[in-house]
């Protein structure tokens, strides 16, 4: 059986990210603005993740979460080894700096490999917003790199 999977990419002058599928040939562009769109490291996902990334993306872009918010939250959810133990702890400090981001918990709080997957669909979100900030130069103290796992 073979599965499409969808990576996660990101336009940084807009903030937003979003699942696309793998196009190998073509220039990824952005929805919004059709400027050029990169690839987040980390993860890929199924067809039937996307909506779920949708709504976590967009819960986090209409935070506008501030530079040190993001970079915690970036911080925490980069523990690779703690998402695979731990991931409804990893979600807390996400929920409370992103309320509207509490069914996160209350959906998956028994399926501990959907809260690793969202950990990670949240982690390349808030990368996104961290490399935007970096790109136009608005990250003042340490500028992460993106996560990689």
């Amino acid at each position: 059986m073979s599965y499409t999977l969808f990576i996660p990419t990101a336009c940084h002058p807009c903030k937003r990210t979003w699942l696309a599928s793998p196009t190998f040939d073509v220039a990824a562009v952005c929805p919004s603005c059709h400027g050029q769109a990169a690839v987040v490291p980390g993860e890929c996902y199924r067809a039937e993740d996307v909506p779920l990334f949708e709504e976590i993306e967009r819960a986090v872009f209409a935070a506008q979460l501030s530079e040190q918010s993001s970079y915690r939250l970036w911080v925490t959810l980069s523990n690779v080894a703690e998402r695979w133990r731990t991931p409804d702890l990893l979600l807390l400090p996400v929920v409370e700096a992103i309320p509207s981001l509490r069914f996160l918990i209350d959906h998956s709080a028994a399926d501990r490999t959907q809260l690793a997957r969202v950990v990670g669909m949240t982690l390349a979100v808030v990368t996104t917003q961290l490399r935007a900030g970096e790109e136009r130069g608005q990250i003042s103290d340490v500028a992460p790199a993106a996560a990689c796992e």
